[in-house]
């Protein structure tokens, strides 16, 4: 890679990292925004052949990378409402007596209580207590990636 390029690759993970650390202190960008910017960094990325280059941004804007990695499931509540998760998640299947959504997602946290707070905290309405039923939460080995020929990436999915 030419030094340019390799300074431009540079520049676009330091960019993420300090729009990360920006939202994360409510400052300048709203996560909304931060994720549109993510996807103008991806197109650039892109353009630029700089496919490696998009593992290192979406790593850098990860909301936690230090703590254990989850895989988990749940069926959603009935009303529940939106979701607004960055990380990975997926509707994998309904309900056969209600058709509620079975959603699996990705979480990073540092134990099973904490994960299940993200997904509780990722709902704009909060779920009453005891809303959501929980199908399983497995901790998986460091490094385990979600994605999957079921479970494919999308651009607007963080993490590392």
């Amino acid at each position: 890679m030419s030094k340019n390029r390799e300074i431009t690759r540079v520049s676009m993970i330091l960019t993420a990292e300090r729009m990360r650390r920006h939202a994360q202190e409510g400052k300048y960008l709203s996560p909304e925004r931060v994720l549109e910017i993510v996807g103008i960094i991806n197109e650039w990325a892109k353009a630029l052949e700089f496919e490696a280059a998009l593992d290192d941004v979406r790593a850098a804007l990860a909301p936690e990378t230090t703590g254990k990695r989850f895989w988990m499931s749940w069926w959603h509540p009935e009303g529940g409402g939106e979701i607004e998760l960055h990380s990975p998640w997926w509707v994998s299947g309904y309900q056969g007596d209600n058709g509620r959504p079975s959603i699996c997602a990705a979480v990073i946290a540092e134990d099973e209580a904490a994960a299940k707070a993200v997904i509780v905290a990722a709902y704009i309405v909060p779920p009453d207590e005891g809303a959501i039923e929980w199908r399983f939460v497995e901790q998986r080995k460091s490094g385990w990636s979600p994605f999957s020929d079921r479970f494919c990436r999308d651009e607007w999915m963080v993490w590392p």
